[in-house]
């Protein structure tokens, strides 16, 4: 999942706190891949190959809460810590991982090296995340509109960014302040897959909770038990199952996967200063998914 409202800002849009047509609404280009760091946003420097995953990172001075949302990108080795997981237990520097249904995870080899680990639940306002944004201009939002509940604007194209990569888009209202600017939205392309039904081995259809985008024939799902499966045909916007070819194992209902949606153009790595285009959804694209920027 990692197109989704941070925690706290439908309260703030439904308080008026957030004024999204009206207030000035902005976009930034984020890169998480550990080598920046900021308040909610941690290095990766370990992940047990066990059950449950323990990460070991760089020191959050205050133990995050058990059941905050956390987003895990670019760990090599141990590659099931990666996705959207929820804290199971947590030090200042250690963090347990399970799903979002209190699945234990499950390790799938030896941490080799990288990764970032981002809290979600716990990052309010921009100066959480001021360390990882792009160099490059801020894009204002244009043409806002709110339709049954469902974000929308125009297409943004971000100019002169520095080269480099980039991992997701932080969307926030803009104070003028950092401290003050709530982030109420991150996207990084990719969705959370959950097993709506156990899928026994050799299983080819695996039933899952509704697809909020695309996922094209040929791509690999990794689920959070350890076992891989591979879809063998192209899996639909709000589809509830998946074509895969034999699975190697079974999967238990409740464990999830982290999965690219179809053209989704993130991440996106840049040789030489330049612009980058990212195309809202107008509800044409993902049929069955919210249009927009998605439901508050």
């Amino acid at each position: 999942m990692s197109h989704c409202f941070i925690k706290g800002a439908k309260g703030l849009f439904a308080s008026g706190s957030i004024p999204y047509v009206s207030g000035t609404q902005k976009a930034q280009l984020v890169t998480l891949d550990g080598t920046l760091e900021d308040t909610y946003v941690k290095a990766i420097t370990g992940a047990t190959n066990a059950s449950p995953i323990v990460l070991t990172h760089s020191d959050t001075g205050t133990a995050w809460a058990v059941n905050s949302i956390v987003l895990v990108r670019g760990v090599v080795g141990n590659t099931v810590a990666n996705g959207t997981y929820r804290i199971k237990a947590s030090t200042t520097t250690t963090t347990t991982l399970e799903t979002l249904d209190g699945h234990d995870t499950v390790g799938n080899g030896a941490y080799v090296s990288g990764g970032c680990l981002v809290n979600l639940s716990a990052v309010s306002y921009l100066d959480g995340w001021n360390a990882c944004v792009s160099a490059g201009t801020a894009v204002t939002l244009g043409s806002k509109t709110v339709t049954d509940g469902v974000l929308d604007c125009a297409d943004l194209t971000f100019s002169a960014v520095p080269a480099g990569t980039y991992h997701g888009v932080i969307y926030y209202y803009d104070t003028t302040d950092a401290a003050t600017s709530p982030v109420w939205f991150f996207e990084d392309g990719r969705q959370r897959v959950t097993v709506a039904a156990d899928a026994a081995l050799s299983a080819t259809t695996v039933w899952v909770s509704r697809l909020e985008g695309p996922i094209v024939s040929g791509t690999t799902l990794l689920f959070s038990n350890g076992v891989s499966a591979t879809l063998s045909a192209n899996a639909a916007a709000g589809a509830t199952s998946l074509t895969v070819t034999a699975l190697s194992a079974a999967i238990t209902a409740g464990h999830q996967a982290d999965a690219p949606w179809t053209n989704s153009l993130l991440p996106i790595t840049t040789g030489s200063s330049g612009s980058i285009s990212v195309t809202i959804d107008d509800g044409t694209a993902y049929v069955g998914a919210p249009a927009g920027l998605g439901e508050i």
